[in-house]
């Protein structure tokens, strides 16, 4: 599946184990999208890959992401400026609609390219953590404050 993409016409692929990310740029959102159908419907794109590898994709899993920082005139308003609009995309018969944000190995991308959401994820996992730690360290019926610290250290930390 990596030697699908053609770096020279902008197209990518990440892979991990099962999970899997095609990235592609282009001028406009539309132009990706061309992109991203012709890269799964292409002879020897990722749809044949699949069949020849006796591998199933689940569409209704797969997320889109367009990415773009750039801000146009909002029409309500012409001195407010407002995210480029985003379309959904068409694959068959399913219809993948652009997300704020999509995750990939837990990692958070918001589609402003600002990690805001990477950033509140580890801030809710952190507060968790601390909340937890805050249960096992009670004064009547907890652990030890130096079990406590070397548990911090050892695991919350990193």
């Amino acid at each position: 599946m990596l030697k699908i993409p053609v770096l020279r016409a902008g197209e990518w692929t990440l892979l991990f184990v099962d999970d899997a990310v095609i990235i592609v740029c282009g001028k406009n959102f539309n132009e990706t999208h061309e992109k991203l159908r012709n890269i799964m419907n292409r002879p020897g794109g990722v749809f044949e890959w699949a069949k020849t590898h006796n591998c199933e994709f689940g569409i209704e899993k797969f997320q889109l992401l367009d990415a773009a920082k750039k801000r146009v005139p909002n029409p309500i308003n012409p001195k407010e400026r407002i995210p480029l609009p985003r379309q959904s995309l068409t694959l068959g018969n399913q219809r993948i609609q652009s997300k704020d944000t999509a995750q990939f190995l837990g990692v958070m991308v918001d589609n402003k390219l600002n990690w805001k959401a990477q950033c509140a994820t580890a801030l809710a996992k952190g507060q968790d953590w601390l909340i937890q730690f805050g249960r096992i360290a009670r004064v009547s019926c907890g652990i030890n404050a130096k079990y406590i610290r070397q548990l911090y250290l050892s695991i919350a930390v990193p």
